[in-house]
């Protein structure tokens, strides 16, 4: 594609579109064997183009555990607003060290490589498994954040304690801004625009609580979770 037709499909997104050109899926298999695509991400730019900054992209991985996905959501940094340019779950019972293994090859990528940071949920079981990220390469910024029902943000190094409540409302007021912006031809986008619909915020004593679905049981919210770390660190120049 030329540089031409690059800028003018990137510039022409809105919300709900796809705001970057697609290209053939080029699947890849982790260490099990199982199949991942990166149709959706965008493709590197000309080397006659600025440079862009270090975190341009910005990796959230939600981990699940026997009965949850582990969910992954790749955020990109435009001219006043966000992008999502690629979303996945990882198969149910995958491991933890095959899950770095997958996380490795997308940001050893040549759309991310060099240019992305990651931040993960190190709430529970993620412990251990930013310990296996920090030791296997990825050769990026790795955040880890501990998800909280409290009312402000914290730094415990090496760790960020961040309220639920405050990634997803992030998230929701950045689409009602138009700051956030969505491509559509991903294969998880359906499952996450029913999550998004299916956040509810409740309010009881001190701290709001955040439920997913009518009831609160029996859910899913982590392609929501994953997303929402993303835009968290994008919006934050520097940790």
């Amino acid at each position: 594609m030329s540089s031409s037709a690059w800028q003018k499909a990137r510039g022409s997104g809105t919300t709900g579109e796809t705001a970057c050109p697609t290209t053939k899926d080029q699947p890849f298999t982790n260490t099990v064997g199982q199949a991942f695509s990166l149709s959706g991400l965008l493709p590197r730019a000309a080397s006659s183009q600025p440079k862009v900054c270090a975190t341009n992209f910005c990796v959230g991985l939600d981990l699940g555990q026997k009965r949850d996905h582990t969910a992954i959501a790749v955020v990109e940094r435009l001219k006043g607003r966000l992008m999502v340019i690629h979303l996945e779950r990882v198969a149910l019972g995958t491991s933890y060290p095959d899950i770095v293994a997958r996380l490795r090859e997308l940001v050893r990528s040549d759309v991310l490589q060099g240019r992305c940071a990651v931040v993960v949920d190190a709430t529970g079981v993620g412990a251990p498994v930013v310990d296996l990220m920090q030791a296997a390469g990825l050769g990026c910024e790795v955040t880890a954040v501990t998800i909280t029902s409290g009312e402000r943000e914290s730094w415990h190094a090496p760790v960020w304690s961040v309220p639920k409540r405050k990634l997803i409302a992030g998230v929701q007021v950045a689409l009602e801004r138009g700051q956030l912006r969505i491509a559509r031809r991903m294969r998880e986008v359906g499952a996450l625009m029913r999550e998004l619909v299916d956040v509810r915020m409740t309010t009881g004593r001190g701290a709001g609580r955040v439920r997913i679905g009518a009831d609160g049981y029996g859910e899913h919210d982590d392609l929501v979770i994953a997303l929402a770390l993303a835009c968290w660190r994008a919006k934050k120049p520097l940790l």
